[in-house]
């Protein structure tokens, strides 16, 4: 309890406010647990014993009963089979170790957050449809500035970068004094032409021939488009040209192109007329908003519509915002840290979704780091105080550690990745993990060598329950949606699972048969043997 309970508190060092209430929430709740059983449990079976003991001196008459044993038998025997091939088993196992600790150094960690959001989620899919269709991430970096010349400065060094892909700031409405007295230049030359500009010239008959014959040769294109929608289907679209061509299916339809060229070849001369008035009317309201657009008057920040000046510029007016868009995927962990090296050389003040994912990452990565060395070195304190004994102390730790690196192996060869999440659970193994060489050792030492199958029958099955039960709570957050904490949950169910096979595995062989047995040992042995069913 004090293991487990002190691995979680070792999350409170963390600098991120959910580990630190979640180590100090599930490490206190273990402690409090620990000290219940401890003083509830005790009384609570001397009650019940008493109550059974009556009740067997009721239905017995007061005859002598026997206890049915609860003991996992073929745990044992398991047990003592490894132990009578001591050196064999402690062979395969160191083996099996060393092949898992070198697939433990080949597991890789997976940066993307959004792996870890459930998948199909909505968001993350147009997130992915984003960067496909426009060659940029969504996730962007804000820079403030008090002045225009350094928004300028920010946005000219954030375009020499090669991996940012776009910048948003209000000096792309706004061009400096010097950009825009060159482009005043330019903006005379344009509004000089576009006086020059002739009127259109009037439609003349042969100019209205040509127009009839457009909407003739318009009607015959639609016409077309009707036939090729009904033979493919497309009853929308079917419907559609109907507005525009008779229905065939349906008696005095109305076509709208014949009637109008009809109109136009019965009035040529009036039709005519009205083009040309039409033409004249575009012609002068376009070419004269074409000149007034062609101001080589300069602009001025106040000239900025609000809807513009307010995407950009503080509320009180003194703080200016600039946004980079990175060109690449920032969950990327080289290319989040090649941007935020951008942003850093930009401005030291770059704040946004790309540098606090680094920092949070880099949080977190020192605090799991720090809890796990502090619950380690925790743990074999409080395991040197129990035992009073190095041996001891190291020999409980084997089991830990095999355990540990057969889970890493384990997730490797299955194909998964550490994420942001999962490795939180590291320091929590550690102190699950190390409660079964523990509790086995403390039963050797009372039993001695040679009770393998004594110690693994009692002891083990209580570990055994213990380990079971804690991989099926973890292992449940398995079927969360999260695919974050699913894979914490599945991380710790394999690593509870390994913690306790490795105890298995190692200490079964070194609890071992003495060299030599007296004929009473083999007698009790034997004894055992029965009992348990050898």
């Amino acid at each position: 309890g004090m293991t487990t309970g002190i691995a979680f508190l070792t999350l409170t060092i963390s600098d991120s406010r959910g580990m630190f209430e979640f180590g100090l929430i599930a490490g206190a709740g273990v402690i409090i647990c620990m000290i219940a059983a401890l003083t509830l449990l005790p009384p609570l079976l001397i009650v019940r014993e008493r109550i059974q003991e009556r009740s067997r001196k009721t239905l017995s008459g007061g005859k002598h009963t026997s206890y049915r044993p609860v003991e996992f038998g073929f745990l044992g025997a398991a047990a003592e089979r490894l132990s009578r091939r001591r050196w064999m088993t402690l062979v395969l196992v160191l083996l099996l170790t060393c092949f898992l600790v070198y697939q433990a150094f080949q597991l890789e960690f997976d940066y993307d957050m959004l792996n870890i959001e459930p998948k199909g989620m909505a968001s993350v899919v147009w997130y992915d449809s984003l960067m496909a269709a426009f060659d940029m991430s969504p996730d962007y970096a804000l820079v403030t500035s008090s002045s225009l010349d350094s928004v300028r400065m920010i946005a000219r060094r954030a375009k020499d970068f090669p991996n940012i892909a776009r910048v948003d700031a209000i000096t792309e409405y706004l061009p400096s004094a010097a950009e825009q007295a060159e482009r005043a230049e330019i903006i005379r030359d344009i509004r000089a032409q576009l006086a020059e500009f002739p009127s259109p010239k009037e439609i003349t008959t042969g100019d209205f021939d040509r127009i009839v014959g457009e909407l003739e040769r318009l009607w015959m294109n639609v016409v077309e488009m009707s036939d090729l929608a009904f033979q493919a289907g497309q009853d929308r679209l079917e419907e559609k040209t109907y507005e525009l061509v008779a229905n065939p299916d349906v008696e005095n339809s109305e076509d709208y192109i014949q009637s109008l060229v009809t109109k136009f070849q019965e009035n040529q001369e009036a039709t005519r007329a009205a083009f040309n008035r039409f033409q004249q009317d575009y012609f002068d309201h376009l070419h004269g908003t074409a000149i007034t657009m062609a101001n080589p008057a300069s602009v001025s920040l106040q000239d900025l519509p609000k809807s513009i000046t307010d995407r950009y510029i503080s509320d009180d007016g003194t703080t200016f915002l600039t946004s980079i868009y990175p060109e690449r995927d920032i969950w990327n962990m080289d290319n989040l840290k090649s941007f935020d090296r951008q942003l850093r050389s930009i401005s030291p003040k770059a704040t946004g979704t790309p540098p606090l994912f680094l920092a949070m990452i880099e949080i977190l990565g020192k605090d799991g780091k720090n809890a796990t060395l502090l619950a380690f070195c925790t743990i074999l304190v409080l395991l040197f105080i129990d035992f009073r004994n190095l041996k001891l102390t190291l020999l409980a730790t084997v089991p830990l550690l095999a355990g540990t690196f057969w889970m890493a192996g384990i997730k490797h060869l299955l194909g998964m990745k550490l994420n942001i999440v999962s490795i939180e659970a590291i320091p929590l193994i550690l102190g699950i993990g190390i409660d079964y060489g523990v509790h086995l050792i403390h039963r050797y030492r009372i039993e001695g060598k040679g009770k393998a199958r004594v110690i693994f029958s009692s002891t083990g099955k209580a570990i055994m329950i213990s380990a079971l039960t804690t991989m099926i709570g973890f292992g449940s957050l398995s079927f969360m949606t999260h695919r974050g904490m699913a894979s914490m949950g599945l991380l710790l169910f394999i690593g509870v699972g390994t913690c306790w096979l490795s105890a298995f595995a190692f200490l079964a062989p070194i609890f071992g048969r003495r060299k030599t047995e007296n004929r009473g040992q083999r007698t009790e042995d034997r004894k055992l043997g029965n009992r348990y069913g050898k």
